[in-house]
């Protein structure tokens, strides 16, 4: 991880190009955004951008170091209730 490196929500756009230039369909080649998922927006905004699916690491670190195994349920509910706010808003 470096400061200076740009986020992979950042790059995304461009990755998704570089896919269809090459010929790759969505169906060939998933792609998955890990680092900087900290919201349900952002979430949305990556599935908006083309990603398959994205890693949610570290609020898993936190809300197990936390609260434990109830600390994940409850981190996973607030972001599938943020998710749902932010597609109702979109």
């Amino acid at each position: 991880q470096l400061d200076t490196c740009r986020s992979g929500i950042e790059v995304l756009p461009e990755v998704m190009e570089a896919l269809r230039e090459a010929g790759a369909t969505r169906e060939d080649f998933a792609v998955f955004v890990d680092g900087g998922i900290r919201r349900g927006a952002d979430i949305f905004k990556a599935v908006a951008l083309g990603a398959a699916g994205v890693g949610v690491g570290r609020p898993v670190l936190y809300s197990l170091a936390s609260y434990g195994d109830k600390g994940i349920v409850r981190m996973v509910h607030m972001l599938q209730d943020e998710l749902m706010m932010v597609m109702r808003l979109s």
